[in-house]
């Protein structure tokens, strides 16, 4: 009995199996979904992943297609604003604190410090959000479909749908 992660290779002169390959995930936590006999190899794919492996279990070619995401910059760029506006929020709110009387009352500076306390903890915590929302590419995307060579891996062609809806 084969164990699901491996694959054999059946050799016609002995008419045996041999030489247990282990499949490992494709990559980014995707099992090969798509497995196709081709007269190279073995054709493994996935959702974003394309491997072709030869007759005996050696990697030919393997190809991933990233997902449409937010880009480093700007997370980086949301980060740095979450955290500088989170650190004047910080600062405005104890000079605010520091300017009350024992009425628990501002004087005018402290009044100001108040409000700029609040308007930059209201901008920290809207890029905190932002930050933490699930990129969806659906929103306001174009979508894009690649055809691919099978037997080499290579990107053919590629079409870009600005809208998928269905025109009747």
């Amino acid at each position: 009995m084969i164990p699901l992660n491996q694959l054999a290779h059946w050799t016609y002169t002995t008419q045996q199996w041999n030489e247990f390959v282990t499949i490992e995930k494709v990559n980014k936590k995707e099992d090969p979904n798509t497995l196709e006999i081709r007269n190279a190899g073995l054709l493994l794919s996935s959702d974003q992943n394309i491997m072709m492996l030869n007759f005996y279990g050696s990697e030919k070619f393997h190809e991933y297609y990233k997902s449409p995401g937010k880009s480093t910059f700007t997370k980086i760029a949301l980060a740095t604003l979450a955290v500088a506006s989170t650190t004047i929020a910080m600062d405005a709110a104890g000079r605010a604190g520091a300017n009350k009387n024992n009425l628990a009352q501002y004087n005018s500076y402290g009044a100001e410090m108040k409000r700029t306390s609040d308007a930059f903890a209201a901008i920290g915590s809207a890029s905190f959000n932002k930050m933490s929302k699930r990129f969806k590419a659906t929103e306001n995307a174009s979508f894009i479909l690649t055809k691919i060579d099978k037997d080499s891996g290579e990107t053919l062609d590629e079409i870009i749908i600005k809208d998928k809806n269905p025109m009747y």
